[in-house]
């Protein structure tokens, strides 16, 4: 043992008698470090002892450690922690004296905590105000913190669960909230009032001004906040008190007391790196902080709060780094959940799915009672539609289709009272509908499915609609879950469990068939980026994105290719062409401005100049798709969710166009010619170009003309082009403003346009990405709400019958940080 960081000189010496001579003349040595090496020996001094720095005394290889005044023994009372002092002599007793300490410590001076110290819960047993822990905490001012608690609670309402100068709320509907410094920060999860052990950590780091919120060992950009804590530091300024809120001069309010257990209360006096805090989660009470220290907690109880020895804290559940694989399309594969459900008025059903192969249908989950073999039902339609059916009652939703075979996350929640039922993906709301099984109740005692539908219960099961992919984190709750919640759910830490039907017990159901339980690499799934856009600034040189292999490997006879684009002038200009093996140009767009203005499909070398002119009349965001397929050589162009033109005879027959093959984006190739055509050029910026091996129906383009989603096609997908090689001016930039915020931003951004006044406009606003009464482009507006309506998916939109001018277009870039 040694005492380092401490040093104030360092010589060789030939025996230790030397090395305790030269700290006795110099008046600053209060200690020594001595080790044996050889002729000669390695002599410290130190200007600190164990007795004012224990907490650097530590293994050091073979040093050996004196203290200067260590022949006074026991007199100086060396033993911390009520530790007993023992006298002894011998040139080998490093003090001349050991302490004798108790269970709860451990070191040379009883300095350390041992395990036993911190392998206790405390146990809040009812609301009261007179049931707390207060401690007071003497600390000199920090510049960082990192401040962690583990709790386990089934409490409805609001509960504290920390408070005084850094306060810490949650409640049973998904919102908590910390306040450090005097600054409130709001974040949401999953409801953490389910009865398993949770951890919340708190960083701040004063530097940066930048503090976190982390649950269960995780947070993301929706629980990371700026401009926290001011430019002091931080100190303890009245006590820490755990299973209360405080208000005021320390007053506690009852309706936000806490009942259940906590553990592992500690903290740090730096900001802990992400890794480090995940790896604090993965086990109840392992650290204890040197600012506040989970075993100081013992002696301070108050009211009816019990200590129990031998902690039951459990850790988090790692049954989330699994999912469910469903391997072939069969009438036998699924799974039978084990446990049995109450009847329930409303609900929040989220899941994580890959869909690998859909030939009818695609059953996510079945629930049947005596009631009804449809009392709960969620699938996936041929047509692309995502339906629901609630006590036979049927819900459907159009969106861009899950065939990308990524992983994406889908939540719908329904409540009785009014009948709302709204329909999230990847966090962003899809649909919305009320009057939908208003006043029914889904009955309990009935059969819950997976992967399979229930024809009639527990049975007539069909391979048309088996679920073929993979399911993970499916969870069941009996309420509405906060949409700020389902945002943190479809990005955050992955260990939510709903309280009527949870993940862990879905995979220890009852197997049929071919399912089996996999392990996943990311905890949650995670999808690939697609919020990027490319620009393209000039026409003067080449300026192109290329992508070698960039489709499947399949040969298609029919497509669809949709693309988001915004051009900067009326030129003739190429938005992407697709090279295969045979084919130059076997799909592509190419606006042309010249008389008479047109638009170019081509396939297979074909080049269809349709009569269209709106195109290069619009500015803004613009929305494109072209459906093709052979045999009658049938074809649309849809601008903007709108079918414009349609026609047949291109390319008719058996033409076939062959996968893996080159794309390129903002030019073409020359017929005839292994050479890129160097003019006509796309000026402007391109985003979401996808391209699936089928027709989309007119009513899922319009549904995906909101906006930029997460999915990709099945054919060529979007983020592939993350890979592809940029050539001239073209810069990639991320995020696209076509891009579907989720509920969190949208709030925000809802916030940005308050307060913004016009003659003959109602408030509230909204900022949404829509068109205005001159033009179905979109930009980013300021919306007044009497300029608005409801779409086809019960969303707000700008009403083009009413073409009223109560928006206000953004021009602000700040805009466009709101995160």
């Amino acid at each position: 043992f040694a005492l380092i960081g401490h040093v104030i000189a360092s010589f060789q010496v030939p025996d230790i008698f030397d090395c305790s001579f030269a700290c006795f003349k110099d008046s600053r040595c209060r200690s020594y470090n001595f080790r044996v090496s050889g002729p000669l020996h390695l002599c410290e001094l130190s200007s600190k002892s164990v007795y004012t720095k224990p907490e650097n005394y530590t293994v050091q290889g073979d040093m050996i450690y004196y203290d200067a005044g260590r022949s006074a023994g026991c007199s100086s009372s060396p033993c911390q922690n009520g530790g007993k002092c023992i006298t002894l002599c011998g040139i080998d007793i490093p003090f001349g004296f050991v302490c004798d300490c108790d269970v709860l410590h451990t070191g040379e001076v009883c300095q350390n905590w041992t395990e036993k110290s911190k392998d206790y819960d405390l146990k809040f047993q009812a609301k009261s105000l007179s049931n707390n822990v207060s401690m007071a905490i003497s600390n000199e001012p920090i510049n960082a913190l990192t401040f962690c608690i583990w709790f386990q609670t089934t409490q409805s309402g609001s509960f504290g669960l920390v408070g005084g100068d850094l306060d810490l709320i949650c409640n049973e509907y998904s919102q908590c909230n910390f306040s450090l410094k005097g600054v409130k920060r709001d974040f949401y999860s999953t409801p953490l009032n389910n009865g398993i052990w949770h951890s919340i950590c708190i960083t701040w780091q004063r530097s940066t001004r930048i503090c976190a919120a982390y649950i269960d060992g995780k947070t993301n950009k929706r629980r990371t906040f700026t401009g926290c804590g001011g430019d002091t530091e931080f100190e303890f300024s009245q006590p820490l008190v755990l299973g209360q809120l405080v208000k005021s001069k320390g007053i506690f309010q009852e309706g936000n007391s806490f009942t259940g257990n906590i553990n592992g209360v500690n903290m740090w006096d730096y900001a802990m790196e992400e890794n480090e805090v995940y790896n604090l989660a993965t086990n109840c009470s392992s650290r204890v902080g040197n600012v506040v220290s989970w075993p100081l907690f013992r002696n301070v109880l108050e009211g009816n709060v019990v200590l129990t020895e031998g902690s039951i804290c459990s850790g988090p559940d790692l049954s989330s780094k699994v999912s469910l694989k469903f391997p072939a399309m069969t009438a036998v594969d699924r799974i039978k959940y084990s446990g049995s459900l109450s009847s329930f008025q409303a609900f929040t059903l989220c899941q994580w799915t890959k869909l690998v192969f859909m030939q009818a249908e695609a059953t996510y989950l079945s629930y049947a009672n005596s009631e009804s073999p449809n009392a709960l039902v969620l699938f996936l339609k041929k047509d692309l539609t995502i339906r629901m059916f609630i006590n036979n009652k049927k819900l459907q939703a159009f969106r861009a289709p899950f065939l990308d075979k990524h992983w994406h996350h889908a939540c719908v929640t329904w409540t009785n009272n009014g009948g709302e039922s709204k329909f999230y993906i990847d966090g962003s709301l899809m649909r919305v509908v009320t009057g939908y099984g208003n006043g029914d109740v889904i009955r309990g005692g009935g059969i819950l499915i997976f992967g399979q539908e229930q024809d009639n219960l527990g049975g007539s099961f069909d391979a048309q609609q088996s679920l073929v992919g993979f399911l993970s984190h499916l969870n069941l709750w009996n309420f509405v879950v906060h949409s700020f919640a389902l945002v943190d759910i479809a990005t955050g830490s992955g260990t939510e469990n709903g309280n009527t039907v949870a993940w862990k017990d879905v995979i220890r159901g009852q197997a049929y068939g071919q399912v089996e339980v996999v392990s996943i690499s990311q905890d949650p799934p995670k999808r690939p980026n697609m919020d990027f856009k490319y620009v393209f600034a000039s026409q003067t040189n080449p300026s192109y994105v290329q992508l070698y292999d960039a489709t499947t490997d399949e040969t298609i006879v029919k497509f669809t290719a949709c693309l988001w684009v915004s051009v900067y002038q009326s030129e003739m200009m190429t938005l992407f062409t697709y090279r295969t093996s045979e084919m130059r140009n076997a799909i592509g767009m190419r606006p042309r401005p010249s008389d008479p203005k047109s638009f170019t499909i081509i396939v297979n070398n074909k080049f269809l100049n349709v009569d269209y002119d709106d195109f290069f009349e619009e500015t803004g965001w613009q929305h494109i798709c072209v459906t093709w397929e052979n045999g009658a050589g049938n074809w649309k162009l849809y601008v903007n969710g709108e079918s414009v033109k349609s026609g047949s005879g291109l390319q008719p027959g058996v033409v076939e166009i062959k996968g893996k093959g080159e794309l390129l984006l903002g030019k073409r190739y020359r017929a005839g010619s292994d050479t890129i055509k160097p003019e006509q050029g796309l000026v402007g910026e391109i985003s979401h170009l996808n391209i699936w091996n089928k027709t989309l129906s007119t009513t899922v383009l319009l549904a995906m003309y909101r906006g930029c989603d997460s999915t990709g096609g099945n054919f060529f997908d979007w983020s592939s082009l993350l890979s592809g090689q940029v050539v001239g001016q073209v810069t990639w930039e991320t995020s696209a403003e076509c891009t579907l915020p989720d509920e969190v931003i949208s709030s925000k951004r809802n916030l940005f346009c308050e307060g913004m006044t016009k003659y003959g406009c109602s408030s509230p606003l909204y900022a949404l990405f829509d068109g205005t009464k001159d033009s179905r482009a979109k930009k980013w507006r300021c919306y007044f709400s009497n300029a608005l309506t409801q779409d086809n998916s019960g969303l707000l939109a700008y009403d083009y019958e009413k073409e009223s001018s109560c928006y206000i277009t953004i021009a602000n870039p700040d805009f466009y940080l709101i995160t």
